[in-house]
């Protein structure tokens, strides 16, 4: 058996003559730099040809050995597996139950940038510059399309790019916020899915399905249109102020794009048919429960002047009466138009008579 440098060291402390495998097992007892593949060179060690093996002494910080599954390092009291445990990074399926100790670095990271990448711009960077890069934080994603064609950068939740889901997952119809190169901005949601405006979470207006909602997230007319291709777009609860004078919005009113012009005759015999009342809704069709107005009753003017009046076709519920009405008073104007002058003919007819 080879004895090695320890035991040598006492066999011959006190000058006793040492035979050939004494000197054999001596010279094993020396690593050699040349045989061994040991270089030193500038201060730094190269080692080559080096097979770690078990550690049988007592290990210290930094000792090293292979214990037949990985390569493990000495710190703290304990053996460490390099690229196994939680000081590194470390394979999904490897990755320990319980929470790790935070990681720091000091500098810009990036991760699968590509191979001999631009120096980083920012800290973090993730992904290529194409049309898959992206970052994933809990359910929220970053990054470009995954499916779809377009280069627009998009904010989106992790389940929309489901392919199952709503379009295929296509984040070119399915995302939340994108901005294209040149600035523009879009705001989206899926059909049939709101985009709501909210103070402190709770939601005081909304979008969906190409309505505005205002003071509201509930449609204040059921969804049917109230005649051929016509859509009630905008739906306000409360009152509304413009800053600039006027009462009435604008309106084309252009000669050239106009055509089947006629004759309006409605006046002031329509206008004395009319019963103005006092009113409090109830809740229905939309309305404040509760709040008081002056007005008219929708079925008595559709007898009068039927072309105010839209019935809106739809099934009756416990919010909305059945084929509800709605009312456009704008021709009331026209009406009162053709009534004064209705007056003013028979005031100079008067005036006349007086006169004779």
């Amino acid at each position: 058996m080879e004895k090695n440098r320890s035991v040598l060291k006492v066999l011959f402390r006190d000058g006793a003559r040492p035979n050939g495998n004494d000197f054999s097992d001596f010279i094993d007892s020396f690593i050699h730099r040349s045989e061994d593949g040991f270089s030193f060179t500038g201060g730094q060690t190269t080692i080559n040809n080096l097979t770690l093996g078990g550690f049988a002494g007592a290990p210290q910080d930094g000792s090293m050995r292979f214990n037949g599954t990985a390569v493990q390092y000495y710190l703290g009291g304990t053996w460490k597996s390099i690229g196994a445990d939680s000081q590194v990074f470390t394979g999904l399926a490897a990755q320990p139950a319980a929470i790790q100790p935070d990681v720091a670095y000091r500098g810009k990271v990036g991760v699968n940038i590509g191979a001999t990448p631009a120096a980083l711009t920012d800290d973090l960077e993730v992904g290529l510059l194409g049309a898959t890069s992206k970052l994933r934080v809990a359910t929220a994603v970053i990054g470009n399309n995954a499916n779809g064609t377009s280069t627009r950068a998009f904010f989106f939740h992790n389940s929309v790019r489901n392919p199952a889901g709503p379009n295929t997952g296509i984040v070119d119809k399915n995302f939340a916020i994108a901005q294209d190169s040149n600035g523009t901005v879009s705001i989206n949601s899926i059909t049939g899915q709101p985009i709501n405006f909210c103070i402190d979470g709770s939601p005081f207006g909304q979008m969906k399905n190409g309505k505005m909602l205002l003071g509201t997230t509930s449609e204040l007319v059921p969804s049917s249109p109230i005649g051929a291709g016509e859509t009630i777009t905008l739906h306000v609860v409360g009152h509304g102020i413009k800053s600039s004078g006027g009462g009435s919005w604008l309106f084309t009113s252009d000669a050239r794009a106009k055509r089947d012009i006629s004759d309006f005759i409605d006046g002031l015999e329509k206008i004395k048919a009319l019963k103005t009342v006092n009113y409090t809704y109830n809740g229905k069709g939309g309305t404040r429960d509760g709040e008081e107005q002056i007005g008219v009753i929708g079925q008595e003017v559709e007898k009068i002047m039927p072309y105010m009046i839209k019935r809106l076709g739809n099934e009756e519920n416990e919010i909305y009466p059945q084929d509800m009405i709605v009312m456009d008073t704008s021709p009331l104007l026209f009406v009162m138009v053709n009534a004064i002058q209705e007056l003013d003919r028979k005031i100079e007819t008067l005036t006349q008579l007086k006169s004779i």
